[in-house]
């Protein structure tokens, strides 16, 4: 159909046009003196920190450099925290991550932190109260 052929109908878009049924307008079109209804806030729910892990009841973490399976990259493994349970080697990692700005995850009850890192571990342990800290696989 050619633009000349086309029917000439319009619609009607203002407020008296029968064709439409609903204004999704209506409301701020409304009186403009009337208050505004009051915004209730929603609770956010609000995250409870967690009970810090308790490394004073640590008696001793060994530090593990390996390179090995791990595409050439060095890692250090800290053994020995598997008595945290899940949640607790969890807030570990985060806490060694947040602590050091390296990246930390949990892989079968070790806590697996990137780059060779055990000088600065080794001291952060100890100021946490850890009893003993023993480095091993340094060259």
């Amino acid at each position: 159909m050619s633009k000349k052929n086309r029917p000439k109908d319009k619609l009607a878009t203002d407020a008296d046009a029968k064709g439409f049924s609903h204004n999704p307008f209506a409301q701020l079109l409304g009186d403009p003196n009337a208050p505004a209804p009051k915004a209730q806030p929603e609770p956010s729910a609000a995250k409870t920190p967690g009970e810090p892990v308790a490394l004073e009841a640590i008696a001793k973490i060994v530090l593990r450099r390996e390179r090995k399976g791990r595409g050439g990259k060095t890692v250090t493994l800290v053994e020995g925290v598997d008595s945290l349970g899940d949640e607790g080697l969890e807030e570990l990692a985060k806490r060694l991550r947040k602590a050091h700005g390296v990246g930390a995850v949990v892989e079968e009850g070790t806590i697996v932190v990137q780059g060779d890192q055990g000088e600065k571990l080794e001291r952060w342990f100890g100021d946490q109260g850890v009893k003993k800290v023993v480095r091993s696989g340094q060259p």
